[in-house]
């Protein structure tokens, strides 16, 4: 009896020592990225065209690492005619900065730290209409006679990715507004831009 009393009295002393602090919020999977997306107009002899980065920042606190699964889309349309847009389908051609191994296949983001997936777009659409042909309305650069400078346009810009097929997609858009100019011509003809 001394002994059941005994046991009795260590289970109660046990139970009643178990800890009481709450478990922290559930973080829902598709939170665990946080998009941002960055363009930048390229005007060299070599490019005249607009590179859009997609950078997914790892926002939760532990390392994730898992076989990469990396799809989405970037799609650029004009704000003045919304039937002219580009659309880009993602994959991991497109990853420029990451800690990707590819023995295994798998994608490691630390905390804080991010994955950025690039592409290039050199002003055509999605019926493979070259912009600079119907669309851009030119005028000569009263700064450079050599060159025709397009009238400011506007373009929305709207990226998704995922990066793990376990996990919902990170989104992000932005505005931007752009000044295509027609050819390059170099410094010795006119001002650099």
């Amino acid at each position: 009896m001394r002994l059941r009393w005994i046991h009795f009295s260590i289970i109660i002393l046990v139970l009643s020592l178990s800890c009481d602090e709450s478990l922290p919020p559930r973080q829902d999977p598709s939170d665990l990225f946080k998009a941002q997306l960055q363009e930048f107009y390229v005007y060299t002899q070599n490019a005249n065209s607009v590179i859009v980065n997609l950078v997914a920042v790892n926002n939760f606190d532990e390392t994730l690492s898992d076989r990469m699964a990396l799809t989405g889309t970037i799609v650029i349309t004009s704000n003045r005619d919304t039937s002219v847009h580009k659309t880009f389908q993602l994959a991991p051609t497109n990853l420029v900065h990451g800690t990707y191994d590819p023995a295994k296949g798998t994608l490691t983001v630390n905390p804080g730290d991010y994955v950025q997936i690039q592409v290039t777009w050199d002003f055509t659409d999605d019926e493979g209409g070259s912009l600079p042909n119907y669309f851009f309305q030119y005028s000569l650069d009263r700064t450079c006679q050599q060159r025709q400078v397009a009238r400011t346009e506007s373009f929305t810009i709207a990226g998704k990715v995922k990066l793990y097929s376990t996990l919902g997609f990170a989104q992000s858009q932005i505005a931007f507004t752009i000044q295509q100019y027609d050819i390059f011509v170099g410094p010795h003809d006119c001002l650099p831009l």
